[in-house]
């Protein structure tokens, strides 16, 4: 799945050789897009300096997708979205946003806070939170607040990922951005997008278009992701569909994530209830916040060294379970194939669009 775009300044992403707006001034704010940030999907970041005062900023520019068209509303969507959730600490503040018109294209500009830093990935990759639980605590804690926040505004991020998380320098804040998918209806039809490291088993089971997803719960999930890569440095697995063996191992029996990665037992409960593979089963969002909020540094301190137990290679599953997963490598058909089935779900989806287009 391509990154999606960031205001990191830390490992930029591939950017076009000669983006019209690159060495434009945008006149509503006298921003100079001097310089490239990253790019991603449809839209550019870059580095904006306000002309009269030498203010920094991030500014997004996104190609505005023809009226009436789906793309269409899910980037107005992600204006509005934003610019409400941004009031909270812990999001990227959106300074505000317009059309503007370019060689005869039209734009929506996005103009951000710059986050001197670099994203979450960047920072667990580097190993900078290797064995420092007491960062891991503060850092984390902020990343629940922040979604916190969005719910309790209605808002569902639905892509959240370690990329999607920029740290300051020194690691003292860390800030939710790119609203680029997120959404106010609890209940939504596959789209097909997102993080595929951080997508729970149910977008990726979901074959009918017209089935239900919760947002909350992918939220949740995403979260569930995010602490085991924050503890271990390293993602759980790279999809969560039958056909990734680190994942039909860990839904056949979730014991062997931990057998391979040893944690205290406090979090290790709160991993497998946020990683339910049954969304009907997994944690809430404000059970997940409070259960992490009783946890302290030793909680959040992994063993140094390998684990005691081997873990069993996940062929050697597959063939003691062939009702899961066929010789082939192929799901079987029969209904024991089938990992989980999601109970107490209603197919009411929400049609109120709380956000405000006007501005458009």
């Amino acid at each position: 799945m391509e990154p999606m775009p960031t205001t990191s300044l830390a490992q930029p992403l591939p950017i076009p050789l000669a983006h019209p707006l690159l060495g434009s001034t945008l006149p509503l704010d006298q921003l100079y897009l001097g310089s490239y940030i990253g790019s991603g999907g449809f839209s550019v970041v870059f580095r904006g300096v306000q002309v009269h005062t030498g203010q920094e900023y991030a500014v997004k520019a996104i190609p505005f997708a023809p009226t009436g068209t789906p793309l269409n509303a899910q980037q107005k969507a992600e204006a509005c979205l934003h610019s409400r959730a941004s009031e909270h600490p812990n999001v990227v503040r959106l300074h505000k946003y317009f059309l503007h018109q370019h060689a005869g294209a039209e734009y929506l500009i996005l103009v951000m806070d710059l986050v001197h830093g670099g994203d979450l990935h960047a920072m667990i990759s580097a190993g900078r939170l290797a064995h420092r639980p007491q960062h891991l605590r503060h850092l984390f804690g902020q990343i629940l607040d922040a979604v916190t926040h969005c719910h309790e505004k209605g808002i569902y991020h639905r892509d959240l990922s370690a990329e999607n998380f920029l740290c300051t320098q020194d690691l003292a804040k860390i800030y939710l951005t790119d609203f680029g998918m997120a959404a106010v209806e609890p209940y939504y039809q596959h789209v097909g997008l997102g993080s595929m490291a951080y997508m729970s088993p149910e977008i990726h089971r979901s074959a009918d278009p017209t089935a239900s997803i919760h947002a909350p719960s992918t939220d949740v999930w995403a979260l569930g992701v995010l602490l085991v890569m924050l503890l271990t440095g390293s993602a759980p697995w790279r999809c969560a569909t039958i056909g990734d063996p680190d994942f039909t191992l860990f839904a056949t029996d979730p014991s062997a994530l931990f057998v391979r990665h040893r944690m205290p037992l406090p979090v290790e409960m709160l991993i497998r209830r946020a990683l339910a593979c049954n969304p009907g089963e997994r944690i809430s969002l404000s059970e997940f916040r409070a259960a992490f909020f009783l946890l302290d540094n030793e909680d959040l301190m992994l063993p140094r060294g390998p684990s005691e137990v081997p873990l069993a290679p996940a062929i050697r599953l597959w063939r003691a379970s062939p009702g899961l997963i066929s010789d082939s490598g192929s799901a079987d058909s029969s209904e024991s194939a089938t990992i989980d089935t999601p109970s107490g779900y209603s197919s009411q989806n929400s049609s109120v669009m709380l956000y405000k287009l006007s501005d458009f």
